[in-house]
């Protein structure tokens, strides 16, 4: 008879199998793409993860105001979705600072209260910028 597995480890097995579902209903190319674009947009600013993974999703929803949790669950998905809202407030600091070189200052815009936006011009204009055009 084998012992039963503590709940900490019943929890841990269940997200794994639940992260594994999701990237079989994600699909290898569309990851894989994912992945190279991630990479791309992080070498091309000299940046971590969460910050390319918050600039790519700005970009890629323009012309709306996003919600700190909403910003906060994306940076932190990888534990879980739990995370301090002032995480958001440092990425997007580190974000801002890393597209003024490429003449990109302010294109991140805060809306009180409620979150951040890209408009569509300035996401058209990173997306030329960061992104090669044969990809």
């Amino acid at each position: 008879m084998s012992p039963e597995p503590c709940a900490n480890c019943a929890r841990l097995q269940q997200r794994v199998t639940d992260l594994e579902a999701q990237l079989a209903a994600f699909g290898p190319a569309e990851h894989n793409d994912s992945l190279s674009r991630l990479d791309r947009y992080r070498r091309a600013l000299a940046a971590g993860p969460s910050v390319a993974k918050l600039l790519i999703h700005l970009v890629d929803h323009p012309d709306r105001v996003h919600r700190k949790e909403d910003l906060v669950a994306l940076i932190t998905r990888a534990r879980g979705g739990l995370g301090d809202p002032k995480i958001v407030e440092v990425r997007v600091s580190q974000l801002r600072g890393l597209l003024r070189p490429f003449g990109e200052e302010g294109v991140i815009e805060s809306c009180r209260g409620l979150g951040y936006r890209v408009g569509r011009e300035a996401a058209d204009r990173i997306r030329l910028r960061l992104e090669p055009a044969n990809v």
